[in-house]
């Protein structure tokens, strides 16, 4: 029975979030970085906008940057995204909810130039990968997570279901030994 309903809850969880929600980076103009830029967002599911900012900071640090936090943007001076580009890079972000998640917004800066599909498709097109991957990581750690509170609740009520039969025994048979009494009596 546990681990039906343990099947049963993994299920209820991932599945939709799997295929329901597929992680894709979009481009587009953004007002970031000072102005309208060229960017990429990418939908974050299932995770909260306090701990998206938290990973992109610890990723920028990571990768070098001195990062710091205006107006909703986080910056990150001097980047060294190997992925992306081998040059340093000045990278913006910001978030956005979104009805099924957090959008989040990253333009980056290489020599003064904002990446764009036209200048530096390639550079551009590694940043699409990075911002996809980074999704998909934190949307699947937070799905682990919830599945992880999800089996302790089951085995907490499990365990009070049990206490509950237990007890529910003990009061049947002291009904039975007081009628034994009574008839007794």
């Amino acid at each position: 029975m546990k681990k039906i309903l343990i099947a049963f809850l993994s299920i209820a969880l991932i599945i939709p979030a799997a295929f329901s929600q597929r992680i894709s980076a979009t481009e587009g103009a953004e007002n970031i970085g000072g102005g309208l830029n060229p960017a990429v967002s990418v939908t974050v599911y299932e995770t909260d906008e306090s701990i998206i900012l938290k990973e992109w900071k610890s990723l920028m640090k990571r990768n070098d940057a001195k990062v710091s936090r205006e107006d909703g943007e986080t910056f990150a001076d001097n980047a060294l995204l190997k992925d992306v580009s081998n040059d340093t890079l000045d990278v913006f972000a910001k978030t956005k909810k979104d009805d099924d998640g957090i959008k989040l917004i990253v333009a980056m800066q290489v020599s003064g130039q904002f990446l764009s599909t036209s200048k530096n498709s390639g550079e551009f097109s590694r940043m699409r990968k990075l911002l996809e991957d980074f999704s998909r990581r934190l949307t699947k750690e937070s799905i682990i997570e919830q599945h992880t509170e999800a089996v302790k609740v089951y085995d907490k009520t499990v365990r009070k279901q049990s206490d509950l039969v237990k007890e529910n025994e003990d009061l049947h048979r002291d009904i039975e030994r007081y009628k034994e009494k009574i008839a007794d009596a």
